[in-house]
């Protein structure tokens, strides 16, 4: 169906349900089908299901808040990436995030550090800064990056000078 996360929310007599995923019909007869008599849901998404022949219910629910994330990266290279290579690296991040960053989970930035440091041509990782800076990430948001809001830069090894010294 779809989802692929889901936080209850409760209130008093009521409760919202935060769902990644899913089409908005099929999470609201679910909800239907499994939420206490007597209990009201809340949210920002409104559906109006039939429940029989002639029985209408309105189902509410809400998608998690997204928190659209920049990252600037600077790494130490031994020879200038290519913008193929650069690209790999970046999707290595978006596939990393998709599948491991779950709802409310704060990017840990030293869990990036392995897709630099394998490939062949990155020597370090100098400096990784994630922009807004987040104080935390709460259960009904959801941390993403994208391609275009990820900037590599790269500053080339300089390979040290070598010096022979003669007596006479």
């Amino acid at each position: 169906n779809g989802v692929q996360a889901v936080y209850l929310q409760d209130a008093a007599h009521a409760f919202t349900a935060y769902v990644m995923g899913g089409s908005d019909e099929d999470i609201c007869q679910t909800i239907f089908k499994h939420k206490p008599l007597g209990v009201t849901t809340l949210g920002e998404v409104k559906q109006v299901i039939k429940v029989n022949n002639n029985l209408y219910y309105g189902i509410n629910f809400s998608r998690p808040k997204i928190l659209d994330l920049s990252l600037l990266i600077s790494i130490k290279v031994r020879a200038n990436l290519y913008n193929v290579e650069l690209n790999n690296l970046k999707s290595e991040i978006i596939s990393y995030t998709q599948n491991n960053l779950k709802l409310g989970d704060e990017p840990y930035l030293s869990k990036l550090y392995p897709i630099f440091l394998e490939e062949p041509k990155v020597l370090d990782l100098l400096n990784i800064k994630i922009s807004p800076t987040l104080e935390s990430v709460k259960p009904t948001e959801l941390a993403v990056f994208s391609v275009d809001k990820i900037v590599i830069e790269q500053v080339l090894w300089a390979k040290p000078k070598t010096f022979f010294y003669t007596n006479g």
